[in-house]
C-alpha cells in the first residue's frame, strides 16, 4: 500500500518502485516504534530497509515526509477496516459500534507504527487543513452507524461525531502508552465512554433493553432499588464505650434516635 503521492518526492511509476516504498515504510514503522518519531532519521530507516540513504531520499526528502507517508498508510488501513465492518450484517447498532471499536483498537495492536504516528494530525502539513483526516475517517463511522439506525446524519451530528471520536481516541491512545497490547482497564473505559456518548450525546444508540424487546427477547428483570433511609452521622468516642463505625451504620435510624434520647441529660424534676 503506497502512501499519498503528496508525501513523496518521486511518485512511483513502476511496480518495483511501489514495492520499494512499501519496504521503506515497513522499516520506518519498526524504527519509529523503537525510538519514537522524534529520533527517527533517514539513516536509521535506510539501515533497517537494507537500502542506501540515497534510495530513501529518492522517495522521501526528509524524516517528516517519511512520517507523513506512515500516517497516510495508517489512514488507508483504518479506512479499509472500517469498510470491512460496514460490509458485514449485524443485529443492531450496538453490535456495529462494538465492531468499529475493536477494529480501531486492533490497528493500535497489530499495525506497526500506528501507536507512534497514528493519523498524523500532529504533523505539519502544507497540503491539507489540520483535522481533515480525522473528519474523513469519522464521516465513514457516521455513515455506518447512520445506515444501521436510519438516522439522518446532518452537519451538526457529524460535528458531534468528530468531538466524540477525539474523546474516545484520547482514552484508547492512553491505553497504549506503556502497553503494546493495550491496558485492559483503559480500553474497557474507552468502550464504556463510546457507548455512553453514542446514547446520550449522539442519540443514536437504543438501550439494550429496547433492542431485546424489538427482536422478541425477554427483558431482563432488574433489581428494585433499595430504599434510602435517613442516617445520623456517627459519633465515635475513645475508650471502652467506643463503638465501631460498622455497628453505628448497621443500627436502624429509629433505634439511634431512641438511644440518643436515653443518653441525653434529663431536666431536674
Amino acid at each position: 500500500m503506497s502512501p499519498d503521492r503528496r508525501s513523496l518526492r518521486t511518485p512511483p511509476v513502476q511496480r518495483r518502485a511501489s514495492d520499494r516504498i512499501d519496504e521503506i515504510l515497513a522499516a520506518a514503522a519498526e524504527v519509529v516504534d523503537e525510538v519514537g518519531p522524534e529520533l527517527l532519521t533517514t539513516t536509521l530507516v535506510a539501515e533497517r530497509a537494507g537500502a542506501g540513504v540515497g534510495t530513501v531520499y529518492r522517495y522521501f526528502p526528509d524524516r517528516l515526509a517519511i512520517l507523513q507517508g506512515l500516517a497516510d498508510r495508517n489512514v488507508r488501513v483504518l479506512g479499509e477496516r472500517f469498510a470491512s465492518v460496514a460490509s458485514e450484517a449485524r443485529e443492531d447498532v450496538l453490535d456495529d459500534l462494538t465492531a468499529l471499536f475493536h477494529a480501531y483498537v486492533d490497528v493500535y495492536r497489530d499495525l506497526p507504527g500506528y501507536r507512534s504516528v497514528r493519523t498524523g494530525e500532529w504533523l505539519p502539513s502544507q497540503t491539507r487543513p489540520r483535522g481533515a483526516v480525522v473528519v474523513g475517517l469519522v464521516d465513514r463511522v457516521a455513515d455506518i452507524i447512520g445506515a444501521r439506525s436510519g438516522a439522518v446524519i446532518d452537519a451538526d451530528l457529524r460535528a458531534r461525531f468528530v468531538d466524540c471520536f477525539h474523546v474516545v481516541d484520547a482514552v484508547v491512545a492512553a491505553a497504549f502508552v506503556d502497553d503494546p497490547a493495550g491496558d485492559e482497564h483503559l480500553l474497557d473505559l474507552a468502550y464504556d465512554v463510546a457507548r455512553a456518548i453514542s446514547r446520550r450525546r449522539l442519540g443514536l444508540l437504543p438501550s439494550r433493553l429496547e433492542v431485546r424487546a424489538s427482536v422478541g427477547e425477554p427483558r431482563p428483570t432488574l433489581p428494585s432499588p433499595r430504599p434510602t433511609l435517613p442516617s445520623a452521622a456517627p459519633t465515635l468516642v475513645a475508650g471502652d464505650d467506643a463503638r465501631s463505625l460498622a455497628s453505628v451504620e448497621a443500627t436502624p435510624p429509629v433505634a439511634v434516635a431512641h438511644e440518643a434520647a436515653a443518653d441525653a441529660p434529663q431536666p431536674p424534676v
